[in-house]
């Protein structure tokens, strides 16, 4: 369905962006890895608040990040960013942490790379996809081998987001070395009323799905909107914490967006600690001014309510 308002794509530029990427598929580029820097993926359900986590960490921390010049070359990342390194752009500081549902505005702003991770994983049909069937047909080594030539150009520890990462947790994992996970998790019915005022600000229409679609998708599609809203997310974060739950304690950190939004000092002290201890070879790089944070919470409106009632 065509998306509404401001959220509309131009059809032009992204043909056309289809068209070079297709092109870049045919080629191969090189760039020295010299160092393999730590890929920090921030993981958890959409609108959850792992947009803000990103840009958060990339303001705090002084990390690299999949910014929106990189992403466009989601078949050959490494063109990106070259090219975004090569043009010189000054980076800000800070941008007041905005997004809209998830997507941000500035070249230097964390993107959600979705169509790199779709490529990498064989994601055909996003709403048909059948994990197992594709898990021994992903190049592990490939998708190390992009993302760690793209934290060589930047020379710093990568930032990725990386949703889709939940259909392959285990064999993630177990394949792509020197990663840190970071998993947010906000209260489940401020989730709810954000995905389905994203249905609205998208397509106009609650029936509209917006988002991954779970293993279970056939079951829920069937079901009102709010009824599939709270079985998506249900869905998405068992996935997560199961996955999660192979990974050894000292490379994953757990926190819950309300904590973030209204003790910023405290989890980032705490995260910072955590990486420290597991890369000592990297220097991270540590504001003194942690970010203000705005907590945003539908509690006590009809809309909560009523997902609460379900």
């Amino acid at each position: 369905m065509r998306k509404s308002g401001n959220v509309n794509k131009d059809i032009s530029t992204e043909n056309l962006l289809v068209n070079i990427n297709e092109y870049l598929r045919q080629k191969t580029f090189e760039y020295p890895i010299e160092k393999n820097y730590p890929l920090i993926f921030v993981l958890g359900m959409h609108r959850s608040g792992t947009t803000l986590m990103t840009q958060v960490l990339r303001y705090h921390f002084g990390f690299s990040v999949i910014n929106n010049i990189v992403a466009r070359f989601w078949d050959n990342p490494l063109v990106g960013a070259v090219l975004y390194k090569s043009l010189n752009f000054e980076e800000r500081e800070t941008n007041g942490l905005e997004s809209f549902y998830g997507k941000t505005k500035n070249v230097d702003e964390p993107h959600e790379f979705s169509y790199f991770w779709q490529k990498h994983f064989l994601m055909e049909d996003p709403s048909n996809y059948n994990a197992e069937l594709q898990r021994p047909n992903i190049d592990w080594l490939a998708l190390h081998k992009e993302l760690q030539m793209v934290a060589n150009v930047f020379q710093a520890p990568l930032i990725v987001k990386g949703f889709d990462i939940v259909f392959h947790m285990e064999q993630f994992i177990k394949s792509i070395p020197n990663a840190f996970y970071i998993f947010v998790e906000r209260d489940k019915f401020d989730t709810a009323v954000s995905i389905y005022n994203g249905r609205l600000a998208y397509y106009g229409d609650e029936s509209c799905w917006l988002g991954s679609y779970p293993v279970n998708y056939e079951e829920l599609k069937s079901l009102p909107a709010k009824q599939q809203i709270l079985g998506q997310i249900n869905s998405f974060n068992e996935a997560f914490k199961s996955g999660l739950s192979i990974c050894d304690e000292r490379l994953q950190f757990k926190i819950k967006y309300s904590e973030l939004a209204t003790e910023p000092k405290r989890i980032l002290g705490e995260l910072g600690k955590k990486l420290q201890a597991q890369f000592p070879e990297h220097c991270f790089q540590l504001h003194d001014v942690v970010p203000n944070i705005n907590l945003s919470t539908y509690k006590g409106s009809p809309l909560y309510d009523e997902f609460a009632s379900l």
